[in-house]
């Protein structure tokens, strides 16, 4: 099983490199990027080339981290940025609703966190108003052609 598609070693050679990283860097005090002192870090690898420079490394909460390696995420101007799949743009965060989403890592351990939907605000109520039409059609309530999609 390969550990991360990025990396192309072996799952024993990632976790030699990540733990020699972890020698050499020593304790994280707080996330690399939303400066969280109080939550479990992870190594995070910053350029995914897995090189042994030290400054291709640093340690983030496991939220931040798992953002980092997503490509919906943007980290910009000590802020971040999603991609809406509905209109095709890069948007803030706080402009996308929260979800709570559970991630179960290979070990079984189970992690709540806080993720944003994939629609922004704006698609979304959009999207639901079309949805509520076409189910009030479906039932005979509104003509579905009196509406416009949208």
């Amino acid at each position: 099983m390969k550990p991360y598609k990025m990396f192309s070693g072996s799952a024993t050679e990632y976790t030699n490199l990540h733990n020699r990283i972890r020698g050499r860097i020593g304790k994280p005090k707080q996330c690399y990027l939303c400066k969280d002192k109080k939550c479990k870090f992870d190594l995070a690898n910053l350029t995914q080339k897995y090189t042994e420079e030290l400054s291709d490394w640093a340690y983030m909460c496991r939220s931040c981290h798992r953002r980092w390696d997503s490509p919906k995420y943007h980290w910009k101007s000590e802020v971040w940025y999603k991609f809406c799949i509905k209109c095709k743009e890069i948007k803030i965060v706080n402009e996308f609703y929260k979800k709570n989403s559970k991630v179960v890592l290979n070990s079984g351990t189970v992690y709540q966190m806080v993720d944003y939907t994939e629609l922004c605000i704006q698609c979304s109520k959009e999207w639901s108003k079309i949805q509520y039409r076409e189910r009030l059609a479906k039932i005979g309530l509104v003509p579905l052609h009196t509406y416009k999609k949208g």
